[in-house]
């Protein structure tokens, strides 16, 4: 994996983790990482690529090398965790007719589901 971009606001600050959220994205070639604060400030963006990731099974590899290796990734007491995964495999639903027990028949609306 190699950072491509990474953007740190004056005011984050390592001591306060506990008071922020800490968001990660992950998409087959790539992760970001966010640490936002009570006020919706983005503190710190990152932005990861991995090269030549050929199964599902390498891509899982150098996840954990980066979780390992990152200084904040592991901490157990931030406020709020929000992972997400980030594909094709997606529909949008108004809430007033979201119905969470229909969340697969959604999806096939317009994805192949396993």
């Amino acid at each position: 994996y190699k950072l491509i971009k990474k953007i740190k606001d004056e005011k984050f600050d390592e001591e306060n983790l506990h008071q922020y959220s800490l968001m990660v994205q992950l998409g087959a070639r790539d992760l970001q990482v966010g640490v936002v604060s009570e006020d919706r400030r983005l503190l710190l963006f990152e932005d990861y690529v991995f090269s030549e990731i050929q199964s599902p099974e390498e891509q899982l590899q150098v996840t954990k090398e980066l979780y390992e290796a990152h200084p904040l990734l592991t901490a157990g007491f931030w406020k709020k965790v929000t992972f997400s995964i980030k594909n094709n495999k997606y529909a949008q639903v108004p809430a007033s007719l979201f119905v969470e027990d229909s969340a697969l028949e959604y999806l096939r609306f317009n994805a192949q589901v396993d």
